[in-house]
């Protein structure tokens, strides 16, 4: 019996860190969301590389 309730408890704290895993390397590192301004600048370059993937993907 305490080999299932030991299992059950490691499943959640799998289930636990896999989750909030995100919010915790956001968390770690003081991420921020950007700005509007900084939210543009990738913009034209993300643009750049769809348009090369859909070339390549024509060929």
């Amino acid at each position: 019996m305490g080999a299932i309730i030991g299992l059950v408890i490691a499943a959640l704290f799998n289930f636990g860190t896999w989750f909030y895993s995100e919010q915790a390397v956001l968390a770690f590192y003081d991420a921020k969301p950007p700005s509007r301004s900084q939210a543009k600048l990738p913009q034209p370059m993300v643009k750049l590389l769809c348009r090369r993937a859909k070339s390549i993907e024509k060929s």
